[in-house]
């Protein structure tokens, strides 16, 4: 697909729109706060990276998003129902709908200094985290697969991170294998994460695993693609509307499919209601 493509789609439903590719990393956020203000919505053609920089600079009283999948995981697009077909996301665009989902935002000391932003679907710690930022290495488009060799390659770097976290009605301290801050079910494409969890509903789903060896932790990893992973006596989930969490040695953490910082030492992270206005 390319913007040719695009355009037409659009010109063919008589929309009114402009194209702006992006030509570096935050350029998509520093488009939407550029442009944005012309338009009532703004429709992400690329993949869950893209979409998170421009969540960054949405309007959210007045934009509503669109999506039309074309990147590697693609996360979003497939829990909210945007398919790979390009006519069909801009025959949704145009009917016009809206329905409101949830997002979230964090706050956290890095090895940089202090950041905060929103996120769309999940915030992974720890090895996942490592996964994801040798994921961003491996050349050629081989969509989720790319996250099964990101493992693959990972596994001679896996060790657990101690954590110190608290959340409404609970807390958990001591190593973990598994942290994700989930808004969505799925990441990387092919990993349901949190399974039950449901976009809409006010809450973030939080999955912790302990701390476990290698070959332990080999043997959760077929059980990722299925959800089943959330039935060992290992795992625990929670639905909770804010956590906050301290990493006395720093842990590796991504954000939406893209790999945030290498030694993360506090995050506070809670949900955003029904905020995100999409189509």
């Amino acid at each position: 697909m390319i913007l040719q493509d695009v355009a037409v789609a659009f010109q063919r439903r008589a929309l009114s729109f402009e194209i702006f590719p992006t030509e570096r990393p935050d350029h998509a956020r520093e488009l939407v706060l550029e442009r944005g203000g012309t338009f009532d919505a703004v429709v992400v053609a690329g993949g869950d990276g893209t979409l998170h920089e421009a969540l960054q600079g949405l309007d959210l009283d007045r934009h509503r998003l669109g999506v039309i999948p074309l990147g590697t995981g693609n996360d979003f697009a497939w829990m909210n129902g945007w398919p790979a077909d390009l006519a069909t996301c801009v025959d949704r665009i145009a009917g016009g709908g809206e329905r409101r989902l949830d997002i979230g935002t964090w706050k956290g000391t890095t090895s940089g200094g202090p950041r905060e932003a929103r996120f769309h679907n999940s915030i992974g710690l720890g090895f996942e985290a490592l996964v994801n930022r040798e994921s961003a290495r491996i050349k050629g488009r081989w969509g989720a697969l790319t996250y099964v060799f990101a493992v693959l390659r990972s596994l001679p770097r896996y060790r657990s991170f101690q954590v110190e976290s608290t959340w409404d009605g609970g807390g958990y301290s001591g190593p973990t294998t598994l942290l994700d801050v989930c808004i969505g079910k799925r990441v990387g494409g092919c990993f349901l994460l949190a399974p039950g969890a449901d976009a809409a509903d006010g809450r973030l789903d939080l999955v912790v695993a302990d701390g476990r060896g290698l070959p332990r932790a080999l043997m959760l990893l077929p059980r990722l693609f299925h959800g089943t992973h959330v039935t060992s006596l290992s795992v625990r989930q929670h639905r909770v509307t804010a956590v906050r969490m301290t990493f006395p040695e720093g842990c590796p953490m991504y954000v939406d499919g893209e790999f945030v910082d290498e030694a993360v030492r506090e995050l506070e992270v809670q949900i955003v209601a029904g905020r995100l206005r999409t189509f």
